[in-house]
C-alpha cells in the first residue's frame, strides 16, 4: 500500500497570528521558522492520527485484492490489514469526501478507469467496499489507483476536532522550545493522535 500527497492544503488550521499567541512570542523575526514548524507539526500530527485534517488532495496504491476461502479480504504480503474489510477497504488518511479516479494499472503504467458500478463508495466511513464485478473488471491488473479528496475546510476542522487543534499547538510550541534537546513526540499529544488513529481510522 502507497500514499501519496497530490495538492498539499491551501491553508492550515491554525494561523500564524494563533500560533504566536499560543507561544506568547510578540516579535516577527522568527515567523518564517514558527510557520514552518507550525506546517511540520500538521503534518506530523495527520500521520500519527492517519487523518487528512484540511482539504488536500491523495492518492492510495495498492495490490489488486483477491477473494480468500473464507470470503473476506486479503492483500498480497499483507492479508491481515486492518484497513481492510470484507470485500472493501478503509481508506487511509481520512476523512474522504470524494474519489475523484479510480483506475486499475497495467504492468507498462497504462491505465483502465474503473466506473463507480464496480464500488460503492461510503464518505461517512470512507470506505471503498468492491462490487462482485470488481474483480473481473480488474482481471489481469497487479495495481489499483485510488485518487481522493480527503479532510475539511479550517472552520469545519476547528469544530469537529478541537483537541486536533490544542495537539497542534502543543506539538509547535515542543518544536518551538526544544530545537537542541529530545526529539520524541510527548505523551500527552501522542495519546491525542493515537485515539483517533485507534478508535477512528480502525474501527469495526
Amino acid at each position: 500500500m502507497n500514499i501519496i500527497l497530490l495538492t498539499p492544503p491551501t491553508d492550515e488550521p491554525v494561523t500564524l497570528a494563533e500560533v504566536k499567541e499560543y507561544l506568547r512570542v510578540t516579535h516577527s523575526h522568527e515567523d518564517a521558522t514558527i510557520a514552518r514548524m507550525a506546517r511540520a507539526s500538521r503534518v506530523q500530527c495527520e500521520n500519527m492520527s492517519r487523518r487528512s485534517f484540511i482539504t488536500q488532495q491523495r492518492r492510495l496504491e495498492l495490490t489488486i485484492p483477491t477473494w480468500h476461502s473464507h470470503d473476506s479480504l486479503g492483500f498480497a504480503g499483507d492479508a491481515h490489514d486492518p484497513d481492510a474489510i470484507a470485500p472493501g477497504i478503509r481508506i487511509p488518511m481520512r476523512d474522504v469526501k470524494e474519489i475523484t479516479a479510480f483506475n486499475a494499472v497495467a504492468a507498462d503504467g497504462s491505465l483502465q478507469s474503473i466506473a463507480n458500478d464496480h464500488y460503492d463508495f461510503e464518505e461517512g466511513a470512507s470506505t471503498m467496499r468492491w462490487s462482485p464485478t470488481f474483480w473481473r473488471e480488474t482481471s489481469g491488473f497487479p495495481i489499483v489507483r485510488i485518487d481522493y479528496t480527503a479532510g475539511q475546510t479550517v472552520e469545519e476542522f476547528a469544530v469537529q476536532y478541537a483537541d486536533l487543534v490544542d495537539a497542534i499547538l502543543m506539538l509547535t510550541d515542543f518544536k518551538y522550545n526544544n530545537r537542541a534537546g529530545d526529539k520524541t513526540i510527548p505523551h500527552e499529544i501522542r495519546t491525542v493522535l493515537l485515539n483517533h488513529w485507534t478508535s477512528v481510522t480502525y474501527s469495526a
